[in-house]
């Protein structure tokens, strides 16, 4: 039931589903006293036909005509859904219709001025064979016309969508909601970015789409909104729409490697190394793309040119990220601790011998005797 609280402190119910004029046509007729004065657009005449419906619509104050339309319209737009209910083919074109029109309204600026371009054409169109002066005045009516038509079917949309749950700040979140949000998500490849701030890490990025949503939400609240409330929805937009374009790249990114890291673990190691550590092959392969280095298993190349290394090579000597990787190993507590350190012990040992016997071979080569030389 629903329930309203009248004038002397008394509730009135009406039974769920109630329209709204209803509810005021019998509150008006039970305490005119207490009540104060309809506005002329509440208390315009809707029941003739649609020639008489517009002209006392055209009799009011000009400040009083589009409130007239819609209130108008959102009867018509009631009755219309209700017919569409009573079979399933209207159910599912009602359906298609609702989904459609939330999705396109749901692209940044555009979407919110779908209502405006499409009663314009309709005006267009429908004044086009109207005696020259007279054009104007039937164009501004047939604009305010299905103006309001077009903001009562999607006020009737949203309204009817289901809800699913609650989020804090943005409230009630449904259907109609998430299939706004899945046009808006479709509608970003071809959405031009701000580029404020240049570079590629994550700071500047959130700048450039801080920047890009806050303008991208400030148009859209504004074309959104109606009448004197378009200023506040652009206001409104414009702090929702910076705040989800500055956060967009830090999502972005941790979603990226979250999927990464999840098929990463669902591949199979390359056979050499199926015996390793999946997370340390993969840490080794991060640090050979770092330093630049191709194709290690042939000659090794370090941003396309080859490196020379001897028969004690390790990995650390192919880049400084491979370096740094071995370095941390060696200086943290663990089995590869002993590892690292001990491979480097054998190497700085037998290097000494190594240097001896290079120097020997190129002193032989010399054309006087060694014997010569350390006297």
């Amino acid at each position: 039931m629903i329930e309203i609280e009248a004038p002397d402190g008394s509730v009135v119910e009406f039974p769920e589903g109630t329209a709204d004029d209803v509810i005021k046509q019998v509150m008006l007729k039970n305490y005119p006293a207490q009540q104060k004065q309809p506005e002329p657009w509440e208390a315009v005449d809707l029941s003739g036909d649609r020639t008489s419906v517009r002209a006392n619509i055209q009799a009011l104050p000009k400040e009083h005509r589009f409130k007239a339309y819609r209130r108008w319209q959102d009867q018509r737009v009631e009755k219309e859904r209700e017919e569409a209910r009573a079979t399933m083919l209207g159910r599912m074109q009602l359906g298609v219709y609702d989904t459609i029109g939330q999705f396109s309204r749901g692209i940044p600026v555009i979407g919110g001025l779908l209502d405006e371009l499409d009663a314009g054409t309709q005006a267009v169109l429908g004044s086009a064979n109207t005696p020259p002066e007279q054009r104007p005045h039937h164009f501004e009516e047939l604009y305010d016309e299905n103006l309001a038509y077009a903001r009562a079917r999607d006020a009737a949309a949203d309204k009817e969508a289901t809800k699913i749950g609650e989020l804090p700040v943005v409230g009630d979140v449904t259907t109609g909601g998430l299939t706004k949000l899945a046009g808006g998500i479709a509608s970003a490849p071809v959405t031009p970015v701000v580029n404020a701030d240049r570079g590629a890490a994550t700071l500047p990025q959130m700048v450039n789409y801080g920047l890009t949503g806050a303008a991208l939400g400030a148009g859209h609240g504004f074309a959104d909104a109606e009448g004197d409330d378009r200023g506040a929805g652009a206001d409104v937009g414009g702090m929702v729409g910076g705040g989800l374009g500055a956060a967009a790249p830090a999502l972005s990114r941790g979603v990226s490697n979250a999927a990464g890291y999840v098929n990463a673990q669902r591949q199979r190691l390359p056979q050499p190394v199926s015996t390793y550590h999946p997370g340390a092959v993969r840490r080794v392969a991060e640090s050979f793309d770092a330093d630049g280095i191709q194709n290690p298993s042939a000659t090794v190349q370090r941003n396309g040119a080859p490196v020379q290394l001897g028969d004690d090579a390790m990995l650390a000597d192919l880049g400084e990220n491979l370096r740094a990787d071995t370095s941390a190993i060696a200086n943290q507590p663990g089995a590869g601790r002993a590892t690292v350190r001990r491979a480097l012990n054998e190497r700085r040992t037998g290097a000494v011998g190594r240097f001896s016997s290079e120097v020997i071979m190129r002193l032989v080569r010399l054309p006087i005797s060694p014997a010569k030389l350390m006297r």
